[in-house]
């Protein structure tokens, strides 16, 4: 699984890009970044990576009913468990 940034990572990256003075006034709070925006890009990255683990951790069952038919159907466990909150940082 790729590294998501947490949300400080991810507010620096967008917001403290230049020289080494610039980074200090941002990171000291003297820049006022679009919070908002960059907490919006943070939870996308955590919900298109979460898609995608639960699209390869899904796991389909089936039973056989009482006329012989095949029923199939998806773990939904499997999909809500795909994904640790504990990736969100």
């Amino acid at each position: 699984m790729e590294k998501i940034p947490t949300a400080s990572e991810l507010i620096r990256l967008q917001f403290c890009e230049g020289e080494f003075d610039e980074i200090m006034d941002c990171l000291n709070g003297s820049i006022e970044p679009d919070i908002t925006q960059a907490m919006i890009d943070f939870a996308k990255l955590h919900v298109e990576q979460a898609l995608k683990v639960a699209s390869e951790k899904a796991e389909v069952n089936y039973e056989i009913n009482e006329i012989g038919d095949t029923e199939f159907f998806v773990d939904k466990q499997s999909i809500l468990n795909s994904y640790s909150l504990d990736n969100i940082k």
